[in-house]
């Protein structure tokens, strides 16, 4: 059953949000068809299984997209309506990102005092840390010494235990991980989780669809 499931995926079109239930059609309509002619569809349909992967990994929905592809717009005319959409988004789109540029030297984000415990051990104590714009800091330490801790107190994936974090001004300790990207402050790992088998374009657009509010209307074009 497992398998039926891997091939109905993968004949649909595994890229697809439609491709599992188009192979789940064409699986079932070809086996009807096949079982009153011979015993042996399995075999004929094992053959097809192997056409798609050596020649059409999409599936059924990537023929039918190449198929299309001439008359859909291209990405350059994809852009050019992205460019008269109101360039600045509302707060309960975007929290306060977008808001005045830093201007040179204006303390951005600062640590006070931060503490973090893990029973016995102080992995962070006493932390003092300021960063202004148009600057790069370094955090060079062996395993073990708490840069990666820290990170996670100025990010929101650990609460302190003593002290404050404040970016521009605001507090934002305590505050979900979720919230202290809505305030501005963002955190890219050594390895990237995107999306291989996209284009640029359409790894992008994932990252816009994740804070639209509109994310969740399925008939809305993705573009």
């Amino acid at each position: 059953m497992s398998g039926e499931i891997m091939a109905m995926t993968l004949v649909g079109g595994m890229r697809h949000f439609l491709g599992p239930a188009v192979g789940a059609a064409f699986f079932v309509l070809f086996r009807e068809v096949l079982t009153s002619y011979t015993e042996n569809w399995l075999l004929y349909f094992g053959l097809l299984f192997m056409g798609f992967v050596l020649f059409s990994p999409d599936g059924i929905l990537g023929i039918l997209r190449r198929l299309l592809a001439p008359f859909r717009p291209e990405v350059a005319e994809l852009a050019a309506m992205a460019g008269r959409v109101t360039p600045n988004p509302g707060p309960d789109e975007l929290g306060s990102i977008g808001g005045e540029p830093p201007s040179p030297g204006e303390l951005l984000l600062e640590a006070r005092g931060v503490v973090k415990r893990f029973g016995a051990v102080a992995a962070v104590d006493r932390v003092d840390l300021q960063i202004r714009a148009g600057e790069l800091r370094a955090l060079i330490g062996p395993n073990g010494a708490g840069k990666t801790t820290l990170f996670n107190l100025l990010s929101g994936l650990f609460p302190p235990d003593a002290g404050a974090v404040v970016f521009r001004g605001r507090p934002i300790t305590g505050l979900t991980a979720d919230r202290i990207v809505a305030q501005g402050v963002s955190r890219s790992f050594q390895i990237l989780s995107i999306f291989q088998e996209l284009t640029v374009f359409e790894n992008i657009r994932l990252a816009v669809q994740a804070r639209s509010p509109k994310r969740f209307h399925l008939w809305r074009p993705a573009a």
